[in-house]
């Protein structure tokens, strides 16, 4: 194809979400998300634009966060690409995607390789998301906040506030999840999902039930809401906070 002249910065014109294929997706966005390394490697040898982004805003390294690809991840890093940009919907790293997507080997292939990338809100989407307890304990081994709070980007906080403010009216649990959310910290925000092992996993790692999120609920308080298991709410009662360092 190359030597039809084919162009290996050809990108998608439009979205194909049953494939997880967005509009701006390059050849090379392609093959980081789905791991088809080879191809990866070929392309960044025939000089593909490392800094292209979909219409999202993803790089391809973002991209092989999604797709959980480890070895794509190094591929990338090794290649040049910026592990510090940011996408567009939630101006976050690849971390927070790969986190927001469950993928643990990829998260651990930036970590591993970025020991400085920022870790904000890794550890709530951990808990939002598909993230789970392992994401979350190699975060906290990286060096992630326990007690950090939840403050989104400015345009997303105004869509959260909206919704919660519609939500609010029909008092349901979604509504009070919602409302909730702002200046939480991993810790009530695992409660508000529900994701009572990860919630386990912080108070066990000392997290500090006692912060209050911009409501002024703290942890236990939210537990109870949330029924949680009995074992979570004797844990926050009988919680020891360990200071930890941002």
């Amino acid at each position: 194809m190359l030597r039809l002249r084919a162009n290996v910065n050809d990108k998608v014109t439009k979205n194909y979400s049953h494939f997880h294929i967005e509009k701006g997706m390059s050849l090379l966005h392609i093959a980081a998300q789905f791991g088809c390394n080879a191809t990866l490697k070929f392309l960044l040898h025939e000089n593909a634009m490392l800094k292209t982004r979909d219409s999202l805003g993803c790089t391809p390294l973002h991209r092989a966060g999604i797709g959980n690809n480890a070895e794509g991840v190094q591929i990338l890093l090794k290649a040049g690409c910026n592990p510090h940009q940011l996408e567009k919907m939630t101006c976050s790293n690849a971390l927070f995607v790969t986190c927001a997507w469950g993928n643990l080997q990829a998260a651990e292939a930036l970590m591993r390789n970025v020991p400085d990338l920022d870790k904000s809100m890794s550890l709530h989407v951990a808990g939002i998301g598909n993230g789970g307890a392992e994401i979350m304990a190699a975060l906290l081994l990286g060096g992630a906040d326990i007690n950090e709070p939840f403050i989104q980007p400015w345009h997303v906080g105004i869509k959260f506030q909206v919704a919660a403010k519609i939500l609010n009216l029909t008092r349901s649990r979604f509504a009070y999840t919602v409302s909730n959310l702002d200046h939480c910290t991993p810790l009530i925000c695992a409660l508000l999902m529900e994701s009572f092992d990860c919630a386990a996993l912080l108070i066990a790692a000392g997290a500090d039930p006692t912060i209050p999120n911009k409501n002024g609920r703290r942890a236990l308080e939210v537990a109870q809401e949330m029924s949680a298991p009995e074992t979570i709410l004797q844990g926050l009662q009988g919680a020891k906070p360990i200071k930890h360092g941002g």
